[in-house]
């Protein structure tokens, strides 16, 4: 927190891409692309204390940009003030419980920035009845589990010495 520009929880409202460009008659779309990103917010600890807020974000995680879904929930953390993606904390609500005992109450931006001693509900469950993704949703922790996976079955495929 002490190094992000923002920090807040909230739902994402709308996503806005983009168009395409084109460049010698061929059409361009880049992952690095910016994406704005509307949330509703929810809860602040760090930043401006307003009712909606607007982000950055790569378009797709290949360029480091945060994938964002219409209708979850984050827990977003801000650097170069609106900016975000995959190398700050940011990540789904039912991820976040950690971050949410760290930071404690926060301020409610609906009661004007007042704390009102009310810490985010928090989904503890992956059932897709509590704002939890109903699929895969890729994040840092599933490239994590990808390459000790990987490292596991290379480290088993390897040829036993006999002795």
């Amino acid at each position: 927190m002490e190094e992000a520009d923002a920090v807040f929880f909230g739902q994402v409202v709308a996503i806005q891409t983009p168009g395409p460009r084109f460049r010698n008659g061929e059409q361009v779309i880049s992952s690095a692309d910016l994406v704005t990103v509307e949330f509703r917010v929810r809860r602040v600890w760090k930043g401006p204390i307003r009712e909606t807020l607007s982000i950055r974000t790569e378009r797709s995680e290949i360029s480091c940009g945060f994938e964002f879904k219409e209708g979850r929930e984050y827990i977003v953390y801000t650097w170069r003030g609106n900016r975000t993606g995959l190398c700050t904390r940011t990540a789904p609500a039912w991820l976040a419980v950690r971050d949410f005992a760290a930071l404690g109450f926060g301020r409610d931006p609906e009661s004007h920035g007042a704390p009102d001693g009310k810490l985010p509900e928090t989904p503890t469950s992956s059932s897709p009845g509590c704002n939890a993704p109903a699929g895969p949703d890729r994040n840092r922790m599933d490239f994590a589990a990808l390459g000790l996976l990987a490292g596991a079955v290379i480290l088993g495929a390897r040829p036993k010495r006999r002795l």
